[in-house]
């Protein structure tokens, strides 16, 4: 069972660090800072590509 998740977390986990070193946090809340239906789209996207993962 844990080979089966492993591959899985491996991606979300390389994922996670490539955004943090790569994306500051100014810019993702410059880009998720309002109310707008995009920012909602968008956190809700980067949020079910992050679950899948």
């Amino acid at each position: 069972m844990a080979w089966i998740t492993w591959w899985a977390l491996v991606i979300g986990f390389a994922i996670a660090g490539s955004v943090e070193a790569w994306v500051s946090t100014q810019q993702i809340s410059e880009l998720l800072e309002d109310h707008r239906p995009r920012s909602i789209g968008l956190a809700t996207f980067f949020g079910v590509v992050s679950s899948l993962c």
